[in-house]
């Protein structure tokens, strides 16, 4: 996943995290000039559990214009939900809640993989964890085989 060839001495923005959250924010970040340096620890595609993302999610994936990759992944599609209430079962359609998009259940390996790699595509530089951020506005990143230092102008 990580290329470091490519990480600045310099930058407007260290995201530290590259969950959904983070991927997301840099990837909008550097769509809009900005020069991103996005610091995950780990080495992806790696192992999560699986989780549901509401339909509303879909609104995040087209703002940063990852939809068709996140399509192309063929995740699981769900159209509503069942929930147990005061002992009783309750089906519900996303559609009643004005959904017209499914929810989905995605493998987070893939993804959190998925938008790391179109944060990157969009500009993003990526490298390991960070280890020594300090006053002087400096964030070092080390892994196994590499440190390198970020400075915050």
């Amino acid at each position: 996943m990580t290329s470091f060839e490519n990480i600045p001495e310099s930058c407007d923005v260290v995201v530290i995290g590259g969950g959904p959250a983070g991927s997301h924010v840099s990837t909008l970040l550097a769509q809009r000039g900005f020069d991103v340096v996005l610091l995950e620890k780990a080495r992806h595609p790696c192992p999560m559990v699986g989780e549901s993302l509401i339909p509303h999610f879909w609104k995040f994936m087209d703002m940063s214009g990852v939809t068709s990759k996140v399509k192309e992944a063929g995740f699981l599609s769900k159209a509503g939900g069942i929930m147990v209430w005061n002992g009783r079962i309750h089906q519900f359609s996303f559609r009643t809640f004005g959904y017209d998009r499914p929810a989905l259940h995605v493998e987070r390996d893939e993804f959190d993989h998925i938008l790391l790699k179109h944060s990157a595509s969009c500009g993003c530089a990526m490298s390991g964890r960070v280890r020594d951020p300090d006053q002087h506005r400096t964030v070092v990143a080390r892994t196994d085989d590499l440190v390198s230092g970020v400075r915050l102008l």
